[in-house]
């Protein structure tokens, strides 16, 4: 396949360098079944509402906010696929997929946006970036990759995975679109998709690739990069220019291939986690600042109007911006256009 051996390229310019929780140790993890929240495991095309849902309040307009639910856990079992053999552990038959749901209260709809963590990255590694969507009016489901989350042994050694974690996202949009418990919260014509590191090459494969899943219809890529990308979707490329770990030519050189709508930021000073992997300094308000107005934009979820983006402490980010047409002069015209 074409989105493959983009993949391959792509981990040949990444090498083995895409960890992205260096300072996000593991914590424990509640047990979960099949996309219930309990220890019981269900087929996978079975639905129990979380107990810690609440009853929907009334519908919020997007550009005033939103009020997040309480953070939802589920699994979810494909068992068409199977998960590899690694280093540690044997093949197993299935791929399970733990996920954390973060939504607004209101029914919406709103978008979906899918968050990829990096190479022994965690959701919960990104809960103020998960929450901030979720605040923004967005419904975030992060999973933890079967083979590279940080709860998995070994899992530094598992980056070749990244095709299994392309699969993944397709079967998590299909699962979602298919929950009876999230139905009246999910705008499925309205799907974006969020990675960094390991996994902003997982977005690459998933969503920006020609032959990525046609249903993303807006991507961000942070601290990694792709080398093609398809002209229909809208890209917004993140990258520190002091990541030592992927340097932020290979972010640029991914923003340069792009063939319509896009936004290159570079976090100034930034390194391969500022910002991105949770802290509450301006780094995190920038990167959560700029990713929900881009998604607010390209997903017509709200203003996301450049007012909102002047709010944030800017001089920490250097911004580029382009049309289908070729560059902005002035990158805010993007926000406004």
């Amino acid at each position: 396949m074409r989105r493959l051996a983009a993949v391959a390229c792509a981990l040949g310019l990444l090498a083995a360098a895409c960890g992205d929780d260096a300072a996000a140790p593991p914590s424990p993890v509640t047990p979960s079944s099949t996309t219930t929240t309990d220890s019981t495991s269900t087929p996978s095309s079975t639905t129990t509402p979380s107990s810690t849902t609440a009853a929907p309040a009334p519908t919020t307009d997007a550009a005033d906010g939103c009020v997040a639910e309480e953070t939802e856990k589920r699994t979810f079992v494909d068992d068409t696929r199977s998960t590899p053999a690694t280093e540690t552990a044997a093949e197993l038959a299935n791929r399970t997929l733990e996920v954390w749901i973060d939504r607004p209260t209101a029914p919406g709809p709103w978008p979906l946006i899918v968050f990829a963590h990096g190479l022994t990255g965690h959701p919960r590694s990104h809960e103020l970036h998960r929450r901030s969507l979720a605040e923004q009016c967005f419904v975030v489901v992060a999973p933890a990759f079967p083979l590279t989350n940080n709860d998995v042994p070994g899992a530094w050694s598992n980056a070749g995975d990244v095709p299994g974690q392309i699969g993944d996202v397709s079967f998590l949009i299909d699962e979602v679109l298919a929950d009876v418990g999230l139905a009246s919260f999910v705008d499925g014509d309205r799907i974006g998709m969020i990675g960094h590191s390991l996994g902003g090459l997982t977005t690459a494969g998933a969503a920006v690739s020609p032959d990525a899943d046609a249903r993303i219809s807006a991507a961000v890529v942070m601290s990694a990069g792709f080398v093609e990308a398809r002209a229909d979707l809208p890209v917004m490329v993140l990258h520190g220019d002091n990541d030592t770990l992927i340097p932020i030519a290979t972010g640029a050189a991914a923003y340069a291939v792009l063939p319509g709508r896009g936004v290159f930021v570079t976090l100034l000073g930034g390194d391969h986690l500022a910002g991105i992997i949770d802290d509450d300094s301006d780094y995190g308000s920038v990167v959560r600042g700029v990713t929900g107005a881009f998604f607010a934009l390209e997903l017509d979820n709200g203003d996301g109007t450049v007012e909102d983006l002047f709010d944030l402490p800017l001089d920490l980010a250097s911004i580029e911006a382009r049309s289908d047409d070729g560059p902005f002069a002035d990158w805010s015209d993007y926000f406004v256009a």
